[in-house]
C-alpha cells in the first residue's frame, strides 16, 4: 500500500488500483473470519456449528 502512496493523486492508473485492493480487502476478510471461526469451533466443541 505504501507503494501507492508515491503516485499522485490525480493518477487513474493509482486511483484503480486503490479500489481494487479495497474490493480485494473487502471480500477476503469474511472468508478469512470464516475459515478461523471454522477452525476454533472445531478445535474448541469438535463440532463445526456447535449450535
Amino acid at each position: 500500500m505504501n507503494l501507492l502512496n508515491n503516485f499522485s493523486n490525480h493518477n487513474v492508473m493509482a486511483f484503480v488500483t486503490r479500489i481494487f485492493l479495497l474490493v480485494q480487502y473487502t471480500t477476503l476478510f469474511p472468508m478469512i473470519t470464516y475459515l478461523l471461526r471454522v477452525q476454533f469451533m472445531h478445535w474448541v466443541y469438535r463440532l463445526v456449528y456447535p449450535g
